[in-house]
């Protein structure tokens, strides 16, 4: 079995414990949308840059032989069709 994708704030210390068993598959593929803590803040997300790291830190740790994927997303429309140029 593999997860597809996983929101940060849906991968649980319960579900790390669960992808260290052999019938799973050790492999996330997780979105990240900015890093400039500024930006994070704006969108209303719950992981910067440094948070982020730290984050991939704690899954390594937990599943020593995980595959991370991601999408980095560095877009956010702001008021009247002003975007970031990040």
């Amino acid at each position: 079995m593999r997860i597809l994708y996983g929101y940060p704030e849906e991968i649980t210390d319960e579900l790390l414990e669960t992808m260290r068993e052999p019938k799973i598959c050790a492999y996330l593929d997780i979105p990240f949308q900015h890093s400039d803590p500024g930006l994070t803040r704006k969108m209303k997300r719950g992981l910067d840059g440094r948070r982020a790291l730290r984050f991939l830190d704690t899954i390594r740790l937990r599943v020593p032989d995980i595959a991370v994927r991601t999408s980095l997303m560095v877009g956010f429309r702001v008021k009247a069709g002003r975007s970031s140029k990040t």
